[in-house]
């Protein structure tokens, strides 16, 4: 099925000059006997629904550039991304997968076009510790086009990052920004976003998504490194 071309790309507002903020608490971590599911929704001009088997709709007319998370029981779950409709999961269907999950497990599932159609990308999310001082950050590409690099401040942090991969570092804690070029240039096409709260019991994940400069958008998540019990 191929993602209607009528459907207009949504301006959302443009990321402001100078710097973001991430603020908020970490998010606890999953209890016993469950695991932990982030949907990001990154198909530009579109609202969706979020369905999840045995649960209905858990997320009701998504926009663009967002995410949510659920905790859920252990087991294959299967999600479907739903344009937006009155009707209780009953939009068209423009996605669907299974997403195995173990007690304990972290995942993050995109939504995103690939060639032009619906599709959804799984990545696991570390949230193992840190060395003492360090913090752990996520890089996630689910923009349309090429390879880019990733930069922490002036220099490059990660290289030639594929479009649908992801990568992850650990930095001394602390403020700082971040901005994605396209390979070997420098001029950003998404970005700068800065971080002031850095602590080495978290970890930060950008989230890519967009299909042209206008409309790229980090996604952005933080959350407690998981110390394993003595």
């Amino acid at each position: 099925m191929r993602f209607p071309r009528s459907i207009s790309l949504a301006l959302i507002s443009a990321i402001a000059a100078g710097s973001m903020l991430v603020t908020g608490a970490p998010i606890a971590t999953a209890g016993a006997g469950e695991a932990v599911l982030y949907t990001v929704h990154g198909i530009p001009g579109v609202k969706v629904d979020v369905c999840i088997a045995g649960l209905g709709e858990v997320q009701s007319r998504m926009k663009y550039a967002t995410r949510f998370r659920e905790e859920l029981a252990p087991g294959t779950t299967k999600v479907r991304i739903r344009a937006a409709s009155k009707g209780q999961c009953k939009g068209e269907l423009l996605a669907k997968t299974s997403v195995p999950l173990v007690d304990g497990d972290n995942v993050t599932i995109v939504a995103r076009l690939v060639n032009g159609d619906p599709s959804i990308t799984r990545f696991d999310n570390d949230l193992s510790p840190t060395p003492p001082g360090e913090f752990r950050i996520t890089a996630a590409h689910m923009m349309k086009g090429g390879a880019v690099d990733v930069y922490l401040g002036d220099a490059i942090a990660i290289a030639a990052l594929g479009r649908g991969d992801h990568s992850a570092l650990t930095r001394a804690v602390g403020l700082f920004t971040i901005f994605t070029t396209r390979t070997g240039k420098t001029t950003p096409i998404l970005g700068p976003r800065t971080v002031t709260s850095a602590t080495d019991e978290s970890v930060y994940t950008f989230v890519m998504v967009g299909t042209k400069v206008v409309n790229n958008r980090f996604v952005v998540f933080k959350q407690p490194v998981v110390t394993p019990p003595v």
